[in-house]
């Protein structure tokens, strides 16, 4: 039986990490033939991701045919560095080291289950692209967010490449009004994340989305029944989309992942959810950088 390999390059962030493991399991499950290989790197800034990954390899829910490779640790980086900018020149000095890993499973003959079918990069480490081109492997793109952050990035990408737009400039801004092909109604200019805001930060997340063009299909964490609109614009614009999500982490107990990061202490809280009328609640997710509380 002739079986493939796919490679992961996560963001060495924590939910990025997370949500490229239930990908790789979901991935897995629906043909023997495939093997996943999950490149890992250790953030020198977020000491909770190599926490993280020892987690990984104990978890009670990973299957045999996903695998992990640890980077060497890089600590170069020094405090000059602009904060906005720094995981992009990190994951720039990681590609020797992807390139390297890479390029041992495709020549392993018993080690590695078959051909190295493709690189699943993480929209974040586009950097990562070049070394799929170099060695000749398809890449994709694996975009972790949902599909209205992504029509965000490239409306203003169009903004910044065709009409020479600075969208730093819409820092504080609580009047102007974007009009966006991807959503049904303008959005302030003032809600857009921070790091589009900065002027570093801004080119660099552009650059992430202008590269997501060069890839042979996209898989977003999002479903066509939660963002038609937003996924058929955005089908006009790029490679083939795979909305693949929810990508979710359904087991609550008994999961070393999750225990790794105390969820069997949050009982109260699903006791107390438990307790409450049918669509009663309303849950808000703001990630792991905004809060509902924020200075003006």
């Amino acid at each position: 039986m002739k079986k493939a390999e796919l490679v992961f390059i996560p963001f060495p962030g924590w939910s990025h990490i997370v949500m490229t493991f239930e990908i790789s399991k979901f991935l897995v499950k629906q043909d023997e033939r495939l093997s996943i290989t999950v490149v890992l790197t250790k953030s020198p800034f977020d000491s909770k991701v190599g926490t993280l990954i020892d987690s990984l390899h104990s978890s009670s829910s990973k299957p045999d045919r996903i695998n992990f490779v640890l980077l060497p640790e890089n600590n170069i980086l020094g405090s000059e560095i602009e904060p906005s900018i720094i995981m992009g020149k990190f994951m720039e000095y990681q590609k020797l080291h992807v390139k390297q890993a890479v390029t041992k499973l495709m020549q392993s003959n018993g080690d590695s289950p078959g051909p190295v079918a493709g690189v699943v990069i993480d929209m974040l480490c586009s950097q990562i692209m070049d070394v799929a081109d170099e060695l000749g492997i398809p890449k994709y793109s694996f975009f972790p967010s949902c599909a209205g952050s992504l029509g965000v990035y490239l409306h203003l990408l169009t903004l910044y490449d065709e009409l020479n737009v600075d969208v730093a400039k819409f820092k504080n801004d609580r009047v102007t009004e974007l009009h966006m092909p991807c959503f049904t109604n303008p959005i302030p200019a003032g809600v857009l994340p921070d790091v589009i805001l900065d002027k570093a930060g801004a080119e660099l997340i552009l650059d992430h989305a202008k590269r997501i063009r060069e890839t042979k299909g996209v898989i977003m964490n999002t479903f066509m029944e939660l963002e038609t609109q937003t996924i058929q614009t955005l089908s006009c614009d790029l490679p083939p989309l795979y909305p693949v999500g929810p990508i979710l982490n359904m087991i609550l107990r008994g999961d070393s992942l999750l225990e790794s990061k105390g969820a069997h202490k949050n009982s109260d809280i699903i006791n107390w959810l438990d307790d409450q009328p049918p669509l009663s609640v309303v849950f808000l997710c703001f990630g792991r950088w905004e809060s509902l509380v924020k200075n003006s």
